[in-house]
């Protein structure tokens, strides 16, 4: 003997369960496009990302660095292009710009999504101007992550924070480590020659997250108490010494330097390039010297 129960849809209808149940399959049987992640690393030309599981198709990804017209209208400016073809069942894909990367003020990563599944057709990563045309987008500042974060002179522990993510993570080479009060420490102390990374990652409460990683600090010179409070600190606010370098122009400003000489290290991924002696007059303030910036 089979039960029947009997399901009340409003209005004194009753229908029964298995009918209800046959509408509900057909609703969640549909296929539908699902989030996707983007994974940007600042000044690698590579970029990545996950369309979801429902989406088969390609991705073309376009770096732009747009301009504004006098009247102030945004005008689409592109750079640079690459393209992920064979994109399918929740595979990841990449692909690299010929010539530029994700790192000035101002630049955007356009993706576009054309197949079937995709979670949207179009995403705009990025901050500045963005042009009319991008339909949906995420405020990424390639400058978010940069000079927020410090690392104890003893290589112990890291504090920081960023302006426009909802949470951040960082790397030791090895483990993602996540932070307490604004503050990671190391399972073992980090050196100058680690691999550290720090990753903001960003929703714009639509369905797409980002993933934008940066490479961390060289350990502050000042003793591990003096680092930082534990807490973000703004940047009208800074009293630990920090550099500025400038891409264009191969240059670095210091700022809240004591007096003295200091030697400026080029060194990338672990090698020292050259060095170069900075002096900082008897006014504490600001030291200028042309140098390129560690990448």
């Amino acid at each position: 003997m089979r039960a029947k129960v009997n399901v009340d849809m409003g209005r004194g209808r009753r229908w029964p369960l298995i009918c209800a149940l046959a509408v509900l399959a057909c609703w969640f049987a549909a296929p539908s496009a699902s989030a996707d992640t983007i994974n940007i690393t600042q000044f690698d030309r590579t970029v990545s990302g996950d369309a979801g599981p429902a989406f088969t198709g390609t991705v073309t990804v376009d770096l732009l660095r747009n301009t504004v017209t006098t009247t102030g209208v945004p005008l689409r400016e592109q750079v640079d292009s690459c393209t992920a073809t064979g994109v399918s069942g929740g595979s990841t894909w990449q692909c690299s710009f010929a010539m530029h990367a994700f790192g000035q003020i101002g630049d955007q990563i356009e993706v576009n999504y054309s197949g079937t599944g995709a979670p949207e057709p179009q995403v705009t990563v990025g901050f500045g101007a963005f042009a009319p045309t991008a339909t949906d987008t995420v405020t990424v500042p390639a400058f978010d992550l940069d000079g927020d974060f410090g690392i104890s002179s003893d290589g112990s522990y890291l504090t920081g924070g960023c302006e426009f993510c909802d949470s951040w993570t960082v790397n030791d080479g090895g483990t993602t480590l996540t932070p307490v009060s604004d503050r990671v420490n190391f399972p073992t102390d980090v050196s100058n020659t680690t691999p550290v990374t720090i990753t903001g990652i960003y929703d714009n409460g639509s369905g797409t997250d980002v993933n934008y990683t940066v490479n961390a600090p060289l350990l502050t010179p000042l003793t591990a108490n003096d680092v930082a409070s534990g807490t973000h600190v703004d940047e009208d606010d800074r009293q630990a010494p920090f550099c500025v370098f400038y891409l264009d122009t191969s240059e670095v400003v210091c700022n809240y330097l004591d007096p003295g000489s200091y030697t400026l290290t080029h060194v990338r991924a672990g090698s020292t390039l050259g060095a170069q002696v900075l002096t900082v007059p008897g006014q504490t303030g600001e030291a200028f010297q042309p140098w390129p910036r560690r990448r």
